[in-house]
């Protein structure tokens, strides 16, 4: 099969395209998806250029998203079918991602994809809407009528994030840069914040602050109400570096919100991705009522993973970035 794939750290001309064997199931529970597009996060830029220092065993196949049709299922799989068109999340650590033609997943990562839905679309899906659904359902436990800032709501999981508060009835802020408010507003929020200009520190009394950048820890606490939930799609360092520093300073700010969450004070905590086909399931109903839906501002062929790659770098990008591989 053909896959961009990674045999060294460093710019996106990194990402090679070439032939690779193809991937074999070896569980009863695991399927083989012919894919038909991917997507660009900024956890592939990450780890691409080694801010992220986990081992790379060349070659190594980035992408954690996927949307295809089954090829081949294993001897346990009950709930998909040779043909069905299916969505998933693989885990990224693995180096046997989907940036490629196949690509294996267990049963319980993947989700039926909904009708009405391009490729893209759903290819577009998988990490940020269950990064969105396990911070502010999983571990916030957003309840309607519940008021919830969204910081980076232009984004790929604020976009999200910001639809999904939405269909659970809260009451939702969010912060963008002045050109992308319509933009938000129309994902549905009630209000949206210029953080350029510190709007967003205005508000108080907020049940839950869902932190899609990685720089609002310190502004937050004073925010949030007595028992509100601070949650990060960070280490809680203030920063995207994987460092020491910031490693022991997640350490200690957990120590702090176990002391305070038994006495009724304000928490935090990261959100930690996992695949997750029941909630990829959950997201699709959305999708098919209407309640949610993917914006896709670029696309690009695998042949061009390498444009796609600067474009997630130039965090300009509204929504998410498509990669199509048929």
């Amino acid at each position: 099969m053909r896959a961009a794939v990674v045999t060294r750290r460093g710019p996106p001309e990194v990402l090679e395209l070439r032939e690779v064997a193809d991937p074999v199931i070896t569980r009863a529970d695991q399927l083989l998806v012919r894919l038909a597009a991917t997507s660009v996060n900024p956890i592939d830029t990450y780890l691409r250029g080694g801010v992220v220092p986990i081992p790379m065993r060349s070659p190594f196949i980035l992408g954690g998203d996927g949307c295809g049709v089954v090829e081949a299922v294993g001897a346990g799989v009950r709930a998909f079918a040779v043909g069905e068109r299916v969505f998933g999340l693989r885990p990224y650590i693995t180096g046997r991602g989907c940036y490629a033609e196949l690509a294996i997943f267990r049963e319980r990562a993947l989700a039926r994809a909904p009708e009405g839905f391009s490729d893209e679309e759903l290819a577009s899906v998988p990490l940020v809407g269950l990064t969105a659904r396990q911070a502010l359902v999983d571990i916030a436990a957003l309840q309607a009528g519940e008021r919830v800032l969204i910081h980076g709501g232009s984004g790929g999981v604020g976009s999200f994030a910001v639809q999904l508060a939405k269909a659970l009835g809260a009451v939702v802020y969010a912060t963008a840069s002045p050109r992308n408010h319509d933009f938000v507003a129309g994902l549905g929020a009630d209000e949206v914040l210029d953080y350029r200009a510190g709007e967003h520190r205005r508000l108080g009394e907020l049940d839950v602050v869902f932190d899609t950048i990685g720089a609002y820890y310190r502004d937050s606490f004073g925010q949030l109400r007595r028992g509100g939930r601070f949650i990060s799609t960070t280490m809680l360092g203030d920063d995207e570096r994987v460092s020491v520093a910031n490693m022991l300073r997640h350490a200690a700010r957990n120590l702090v919100c176990a002391l305070r969450r038994p006495l009724g004070g304000a928490w935090a905590r990261a959100v930690r991705v996992h695949p997750d086909g029941a909630g990829l399931q959950h997201i699709a109903e959305l999708m098919r009522a209407g309640a949610i839906k993917p914006h896709v501002s670029h696309t690009f062929p695998i042949e061009q993973i390498a444009a796609a790659h600067r474009q997630s770098q130039s965090k300009r990008t509204v929504g998410k970035i498509a990669v199509t591989i048929r």
